[in-house]
């Protein structure tokens, strides 16, 4: 029966280190070049380009998601439209895909 808990354990522990790692920092050096917004989420271009480990089928390496069907995502529009509006450089912080493209779960302005 030890054995079987040790095992359970390992494989418990496996899934976490693969859940965290899936986190993605895009510092924050990145200038907003364009916004596009539709129903429930946001498109949010911006260069430099950053390569695309999150494994979406987006070709573009400048372009992350947001979803706006909560208000945590209408917050963080919010927040990257102020910072292009003062031209101030921003940075994501990014899990998953979302309409093919990395989503953003973090927004980070440099002033």
């Amino acid at each position: 029966m030890n054995v079987w808990i040790k095992i359970i354990v390992i494989v418990a522990c496996f899934h976490l280190s693969i859940a965290n790692a899936a986190n993605e920092q895009i510092s924050v050096t990145r200038t907003v070049t364009k916004i596009s917004a539709y129903n429930n989420f946001v498109y949010v271009l911006f260069t430099p380009g950053q390569s695309n480990s999150q494994g979406c089928t987006n070709s573009s390496t400048a372009r992350v998601t947001i979803d706006t069907a909560n208000e945590v995502g209408k917050n963080m529009v919010s927040t990257i439209l102020t910072a292009a509006a003062a031209g101030k450089q921003v940075g994501f912080g990014i899990n998953g895909c979302l309409h093919n493209s990395p989503q953003v779960y973090r927004v980070d302005v440099s002033f």
